[in-house]
């Protein structure tokens, strides 16, 4: 039976190579790839192969396997769980306290205001995230 630790080993790096997605530059402690999280043009996700731990320089995020296929494919945590145990066929056993809702938001809107602040949006231009986060805005 797969542990929740277990899970945690199976290798991001080999995750993202079977996504498709390969570093741009490597060394052999870590990886850096375009980000698989938004679009980017200069990369800013960094894989610790060591650690197994990756994190997104530009969300200011990262985390285990786990957290990345739970934003990947927008799903809560049993069920990146369950989909990284089915890659590997092996029954997973799991517990959740029943107080802990398993679904995790991904993003939270707290307003819908338009960006204008010239600093900031010069920053989202230059990284290629203004057609992503705002595509129905017109601002960048």
């Amino acid at each position: 039976m797969a542990d929740i630790q277990q899970i945690k080993q199976i290798s991001i790096r080999d995750y993202l190579a079977q996504q498709r997605i390969k570093p741009k530059q490597q060394n052999p402690h870590y990886g850096l790839y375009l980000s698989p999280l938004r679009g980017e043009h200069t990369p800013s996700f960094k894989v610790d192969y060591a650690q197994n731990l990756w994190y997104d320089f530009g969300l200011s995020t990262g985390g285990s396997i786990i957290d990345l296929v739970m934003r990947l494919e927008r799903c809560d945590f049993m069920q990146a769980v369950r989909s990284l145990g089915s890659d590997e066929r092996i029954p997973i056993v799991t517990s959740v306290s029943p107080s802990v809702s398993p679904t995790v938001p991904m993003l939270r809107i707290v307003s819908n205001a338009s960006l204008r602040h010239a600093a900031l949006l010069n920053y989202l231009r230059r990284r290629g995230i203004g057609r992503i986060l705002l595509p129905c805005t017109g601002e960048i």
